[in-house]
């Protein structure tokens, strides 16, 4: 294998943002529905030293960095179950 350790942190911190966004989207889609301030609810999860701060409706990740990362792992052989990811980056396209 030869995926380096800085690609991994790289690659890390991008799906880790990624689905933090994406969580965080999902929140605000369920805010809308039923009349909640999205704002308000980012700001009690961030009260949260675990989740810490994410600004509803930022782009706070780059989706195309956790694509080229999916494919790396693909083109090595990787199959781990992260289907998740590829989700997520579906849904920012």
């Amino acid at each position: 294998m030869t995926i380096t350790q800085d690609e991994l942190n790289e690659a890390g911190r991008a799906a880790f943002l990624a689905t933090k966004a994406t969580f965080l989207d999902a929140l605000t889609q369920l805010c809308d529905i039923t009349g909640a301030d999205a704002k308000a609810l980012a700001g009690a999860l961030a009260l949260d030293a675990r989740i810490g701060p994410m600004d509803v409706g930022h782009d706070a990740y780059d989706a195309e960095a956790v694509r080229t990362f999916l494919a790396r792992l693909e083109g090595e052989g990787i199959t781990l179950p992260l289907e998740f990811l590829r989700l997520m980056v579906r849904s920012a396209a």
